[in-house]
């Protein structure tokens, strides 16, 4: 899940010009957010995370694993022709490059 942001407190730069004999170190910003609006921040937030992260991945996996299947039905069909197999195992070869490519990418990282 996304993490949610920390906005009990937020620490901001001084930014305008502190008279003499006076310091500031910093300044708060503490914002008045209800159980109400927070509720709702946090139900924004999951949802956010469930559309773009989650439901992302699934569609993705899912044309990988269609990509895969209808490859190796073609492969394994007596009836499909020799350019089809060909055609069917460069799709896998591809699959197979970018399933590693994203693992190992990840690893790095």
């Amino acid at each position: 899940m996304a993490r949610p942001t920390n906005r009990s407190r937020r620490q901001a730069p001084v930014p305008f010009i502190v008279p003499d004999g006076l310091s500031a170190k910093r300044i708060e910003f503490e914002p008045s957010e209800d159980n109400r609006e927070r509720d709702h921040r946090l139900w924004k937030d999951k949802v956010s995370f469930l559309v773009n992260d989650v439901l992302a991945s699934i569609i993705a996996f899912a044309v990988l694993l269609a990509l895969v299947v209808f490859s190796f039905v073609t492969l394994v069909r007596a009836s499909a022709t020799p350019e089809d197999k060909r055609f069917a195992t460069s799709m896998l070869a591809a699959v197979g490059t970018a399933v590693a490519g994203f693992v190992f990418g990840k690893g790095k990282k």
